[in-house]
């Protein structure tokens, strides 16, 4: 079905990698961080993967929708949607970040009462953890620019301004305009 990727897309956006719960410090502490920013890079990762390996799904799903649509704004309204899905996970994930980092700040603060070694330790692991989330968060600001390209690509209203046939017709008009 032409549909099938573009649902794909959604599904991607919304089953992207999922901010773990970072441990309390105690025993176990440093293992349990290891393996829970180690388990969220793997995931990021993966769905990184996914993400790029759905751009030509995507595009020929589209083309399709467009050739058998007997009307193709309904491919166009699709792919809309998609963009705008993209753009409040993005907004969520902005949000989420900046929440996290300043949790991650105060937990630190917490933990150098009780020990600088381990705020140390927490504090490069917070930071690598921020760095996945935030490549994560790029790739989802690239995925976003990839469907504004398809929009751009099958959707002459999204070029905006007027369509021109020939070039002494934009001659014409930008002649007129400046007068």
């Amino acid at each position: 079905m032409a549909t099938a990727a573009l649902k794909l897309g959604h599904d991607l956006l919304e089953a992207s990698p999922s901010f773990p719960i970072m441990p309390a410090p105690g025993d176990r502490f440093r293992e349990t961080v290891k393996t829970v920013v180690g388990r969220f890079g793997k995931d990021v990762a993966s769905w990184r993967a996914k993400l790029l390996a759905s751009h030509s799904e995507l595009r020929k799903s589209l083309e399709e929708l467009i050739r058998l649509s007997d009307d193709p704004s309904y491919a166009i309204r699709q792919l809309e949607e998609l963009i705008g899905q993209a753009e409040a996970t993005i907004a969520l994930r902005r949000k989420s970040l900046a929440e996290l980092t300043e949790a991650f700040n105060s937990e630190t603060a917490q933990i150098a009462a009780v020990s600088t070694e381990e705020a140390r330790f927490w504090r490069k692991m917070t930071r690598r953890f921020l760095d996945l989330a935030s490549e994560e968060l790029e790739d989802r600001l690239a995925f976003h620019t990839f469907l504004q390209t398809l929009l751009w690509d099958y959707d002459p209203d999204a070029h905006g301004g007027q369509s021109f046939e020939t070039v002494e017709d934009l001659i014409t008009d930008l002649h007129r305009t400046t007068r």
